[in-house]
Formats: structure tokens, sequence, C-alpha cells
């Protein structure tokens, strides 16, 4: 129990009384000057109020009332987890590859949750809009925060959530890369208008990914 103040008189201005509850017990059990921090979990808070002016709340007493409240305590960081269907892609519009899906689970409700560049701390984050307790999926084109479009590299990425008491848990995808430029062909043999006198086993072909991601190659027959 925890003392609010003296109220107001019968004619005077209604009064505010604001108390801020750190979680500690202050039961009669505990001592007043080292009260114990409770569990999580959810407490109900009752506050009384009487009209006898006697530094005393008695529910037999004129004018009582009461009100039950609850507060939740929660210290603990919120799981997460996650999985990513592709790590190269190339957001250039051309309708192969042009997003990559990360599949994510959450322990609890949320209050905020996003996808952060963590070597790029200037960059602004993706706010992911499912955040309720589950699993989900988030497709991400390649931009940034501010709907940007990132150029071609390779980013280290992490989820971060913060729950409704304030706790915040992260989860780290790592590296995902973007590769909008195509593979070039750098040599062909046979040459090109090239003439040969016995018949042609094999076509030898020599790729260049330009930095990018590696090739996936498709022969044509």
């Amino acid at each position: 129990t925890e003392r609010l103040g003296a109220g107001t008189a019968l004619k005077s201005a209604p009064k505010a009384i604001r108390v801020e509850w750190d979680g500690k017990d202050f039961s009669s059990q505990q001592s007043a000057k080292n009260p114990r921090l409770l569990k999580d979990g959810t407490y109900q808070i009752q506050a009384e109020v009487d009209f006898v002016p006697n530094d005393q709340v008695n529910s037999a007493e004129a004018g009582y009332a009461a009100v039950t409240l609850s507060a939740t305590i929660d210290t603990t960081p919120p799981q997460l987890s996650a999985s990513v269907l592709q790590r190269e892609f190339s957001p250039n519009g051309d309708g192969v590859k042009d997003a990559t899906t990360i599949s994510y689970g959450l322990g609890e409700d949320l209050a905020a949750f996003q996808l952060e560049f963590t070597a790029l701390p200037n960059q602004p984050a993706i706010s992911v809009t499912g955040f309720t307790k589950g699993t989900h999926t988030f497709a991400w084109n390649g931009g940034d925060g501010l709907g940007t479009p990132l150029q071609d590299g390779t980013y280290t990425v992490q989820l971060r959530g913060r729950d409704k008491g304030g706790n915040v848990g992260t989860f780290a995808i790592g590296s995902i890369q973007i590769d909008t430029e195509p593979p070039t062909i750098s040599q062909v043999t046979p040459g090109h208008n090239s003439f040969q006198n016995t018949p042609i086993k094999t076509v030898d072909v020599s790729f260049n990914a330009g930095g990018g991601s590696l090739i996936d190659f498709n022969p044509a027959v």
C-alpha cells in the first residue's frame, strides 16, 4: 500500500495526483526501505478514496470509492527468429528475383518492428508492419526505409523489435547481396565469323559476373 497524500477540501478545485510505480512490492510484508522487485506478470492495482480527512482510507466511511486497474511488468526481451529465401536478388524490374522473402517469427506482440542495416547506422531502417505474435513473411525489394533503392552490393541486416514493455530484441539475418547488373559473355570459342575445317564438338563460353553474384547458367539447347 502506498499513500497518495491528502485530497482536497469540499469547495476546492479538482486535484490530480500522479504517482509512478517502479514495479516494486510495497505491501506490508516488505521493508519500506528495501522493497523487492516483483516478477514479470500482470498485477491488479487498486486506488481508494473517501471523504473523511483523517489520512486514512476506510471502506466504511462516507464517500468511499475504489477503482481497480491492471499493469503488466515485462523485463524480458522479445524472442525473434528469421530465415531468408534467397540471399542474392536483383531488384531491376525484369520480373526475375526482384525481391527476396524474409520469413520471421515473433514470440509476443510488439510495439515496433524493423529491418535495419547493421553496418550502415545512418541508412534508414525499414518498418515492418506485421508485428503480432506468430509467423510472418516480408518481401524486401532492395530499398531502404525511405523507399530509396540501394546500390549493388552486400548488406548485413538484422531484425529489431521492441515489445510493449520497452524491451528490445534483435536477430541477425546476415548478409544479403543486391545485384542488378546482368553478366556478360567475355569470350566464345570458336570465335564469331571464324571458319572451321573440322566438325565442332564443343563451344567454350566464358562469362564475366562483373563483381556481382555467382552466375546461374542454364544452357539452351
